[in-house]
């Protein structure tokens, strides 16, 4: 008997209709065959073969001999080779398999769909993953001889902004199957987007199974500004452009920690240290900021900046790669202010001042400016702002220019100092708005020196009257001038080297000399050679005895020098002392030694005896001064009756008369040649 095992998944074989499929039929030379089902195997043909059959014989089995006009036998549907095993035995004996099995093999059918044999699988977005695409038949066989192209790339809709596939995501099959082995999404899932799927396409389309893309390890920081979003996978890791802020406002700034891609890796919570940086004409300027520790790998922490410019943030941390930000343009707030600035001085927004230095030493009379700012409230310069401003000053005497308006919140204005000072000037910029004023702006108070020694000034004192230096004046001085000074009364007379504006140059040491109007005056003290002295710290008091009544003055005059002439001051007559008769001929001379005549060196006029001539008879004080009207002392008048005597025995004389202001002229008759005298004497 022979028997053959049909392999599983084909037509079950039948021997029972002719004309259906799977019919088994025998033939050959072996005659008193015949083949029923395996009793015990539905898919054995059990074939009878009669002792007859002798060696030599042959018999055929078909499969598949049904006479339909349709389908004889239908193979499976994996392909490969299919095996039909055939067996023999003689009687009772044990089935022995024939030396060769029939076999067929069995190919895939017409490509008709791709499969992901290999899925992505999650992985983190630093990493990169393997993926492969199968070309199958509709029963799942791969069609070895395909060599199509295949692409693969992210299902649209399953991947945030900015995700893209990398790798080499085209290649042609190779037996049916496209290997992908260096894929990589730089793009971390999100709450939005938890899962990403890959659609390949090559004539058929097919989608994977879903994945995620995680957060690779933090490795850097970054640092984002309002107006900015996080945007993985990017080179800048960023999007967006930065708002604009506010000078003394707070910026938020957001520091992520991230990986390689710019993914935010919620499991890093590093400390961080901020690093702010101003840009200016001559370089960065950096400075120290808050710090923070981050919360799932994030973190909003307020700067404000005060300084108008354009900044950037950096942020630090141990173990991370620092990250600094885009530019943040700063720009100064509303106006609120005004500042005065001297040369010396220089703005410096955003301290607490406003300005570092010191003004510079300014000199009397030399012209200097100052710069006046509308400010915000942390100093910054608006250009905006353009008020009209006054600038005054408390040196009384100083000449400044007139309120004129800011130009791009700027402008310099110029004046000069007349008064020199040691405790300083200070300026004063005033907007001249009648609503919404900024505030005044007062400077630092300026040191004013004297300028050049170019004159010298005269200033008297007596008693309570006192002339004082008043620099930066027209007159130079101020207080009082001495009055009622009684003759032969000293004065002092203090000599000041000064600049053009009358401030005293302490350094100044010139030879001074004075020269009192009074001829008689004489030096008591201060002088060193006649009328002259060096001056000691730009002064030097003069005292001085003026003994002629009247109206002097002092004239200061040095090398190199504009003199100077004192005002007039009032020198009166002491008290009635002594009569002074003057003859014609003979002058008076006030002021001189009382100790002498009184008179100067002129000759008396000779007189012809007989003839009437006039004599004036005063009455003085011990320095021959008349004693006239005073009205400041009336009892110094003198108005006594006087007797006129001569030592003329023939002589004419008139009666006996009371002087009138203390003076009084007498008609005399000398009738005798000779010299005679004529005396006057109080009745």
């Amino acid at each position: 008997a022979l028997t053959l095992a049909i392999p599983t998944g084909w037509t079950a074989p039948q021997a029972s209709d002719t004309i259906a499929s799977g019919y088994v039929t025998t033939s050959g030379t072996c005659t008193g065959t015949s083949a029923a089902l395996d009793g015990l195997d539905a898919r054995k043909i059990v074939v009878s073969m009669p002792t007859a059959c002798a060696a030599g014989k042959t018999v055929t089995i078909t499969y598949g001999a049904d006479t339909s006009p349709g389908t004889k036998v239908t193979a499976r549907t994996n392909a490969g080779t299919a095996t039909f095993i055939a067996q023999s035995r003689s009687g009772g004996g044990s089935f022995v398999a024939l030396k060769t099995n029939p076999s067929t093999e069995v190919v895939a059918g017409v490509a008709s769909k791709l499969v992901f044999t290999t899925q992505p699988a999650t992985a983190a977005a630093t990493t990169a993953w393997p993926v492969a695409v199968t070309v199958q038949d509709v029963n799942g066989n791969t069609v070895t001889t395909d060599t199509r192209s295949v692409t693969v790339g992210i299902t649209s809709g399953t991947a945030p902004a900015g995700a893209t596939l990398l790798g080499r995501t085209t290649l042609t099959a190779v037996a049916g199957v496209a290997t992908f082995p260096n894929l990589s999404i730089r793009v971390a899932s999100t709450t939005e987007y938890p899962h990403y799927t890959l659609t390949a396409t090559g004539t058929f389309t097919v989608d994977s199974a879903e994945f995620a893309i995680t957060a690779g390890t933090a490795t850097q920081l970054q640092v984002l500004l309002p107006g900015q979003d996080a945007a993985p996978g990017t080179v800048t890791g960023k999007t967006g452009a930065v708002t604009d802020a506010t000078a003394g406002s707070p910026v938020n700034v957001t520091v992520n920690a991230t990986d390689a891609y710019w993914n935010l890796n919620a499991a890093a919570v590093p400390t961080v240290a901020l690093t702010v940086t101003r840009y200016t004409i001559s370089g960065p300027v950096s400075s120290g900021g808050p710090t923070g520790t981050l919360v799932d790998g994030t973190k909003v922490i307020s700067v404000t900046l005060d300084v108008a410019g354009e900044w950037t943030v950096t942020a630090a941390s141990t173990g991370l790669t620092s990250n600094t930000s885009s530019t943040i343009d700063i720009n100064p707030g509303a106006a609120t202010k005004l500042q005065v600035l001297f040369p010396g001085e220089t703005a410096a927004p955003g301290t607490d001042d406003g300005k570092t230095g010191t003004p510079g030493l300014q000199y009397a009379g030399v012209a200097t400016y100052v710069i006046v700012n509308a400010v915000d409230t942390t100093w910054n310069v608006v250009p905006t702002a353009n008020p009209t401003v006054a600038v005054t000053t408390d040196d009384p005497n100083a000449t400044g220019p007139p309120a004129v308006q800011l130009v791009d919140g700027t402008r310099t204005f110029y004046g000069t100092f007349h008064t020199a000072t040691a405790s300083g000037w200070t300026i004063t910029a005033t907007d001249q708005a009648t609503e919404g004023k900024l505030t005044t702006g007062i400077s630092a108070p300026a040191t004013v020196d004297p300028g050049a020694s170019v004159r010298v000034q005269v200033l008297l004192s007596y008693g309570a009257d006192i002339m004082l230096n008043d620099p930066g004046t027209v007159l130079g001085y101020k207080g009082t001038i001495p009055d009622d000074v009684p003759a032969g009364n000293q004065v002092t007379v203090t000599v000041k080297a000064t600049d053009e504006y009358w401030n005293i140059t302490t350094g100044a040491t010139p030879t001074v000399t004075i020269d009192p109007s009074d001829p008689h005056a004489s030096c008591f003290s201060g002088c060193t050679s006649g009328w002259s002295t060096a001056l000691t710290a730009g002064s030097n008091a003069f005292v001085v005895t003026f003994p002629t009544a009247g109206y002097p003055t002092v004239t200061a005059s040095a090398p190199n020098y504009t003199a100077n002439t004192s005002p007039q001051f009032d020198v009166d007559h002491g008290t009635p002392a002594k009569f002074q008769v003057l003859v014609p001929g003979e002058v008076a001379d006030p002021g001189s030694d009382p100790s002498a005549t009184g008179k100067t060196s002129a000759t008396p006029i000779s007189q012809r005896a007989g003839t009437a001539f006039t004599i004036l008879v005063n009455a003085v004080d011990a320095y021959w001064n008349v004693c006239d009207i005073d009205a400041d002392h009336p009892s110094f008048v003198a108005t006594p009756t006087v007797r006129i005597t001569s030592s003329d025995s023939m002589a004419t004389l008139p009666p006996n008369e009371a002087l009138i202001a203390g003076t009084m002229d007498f008609r005399v008759t000398l009738g005798t040649v000779n010299s005679p005298t004529i005396t006057a004497t109080g009745v």
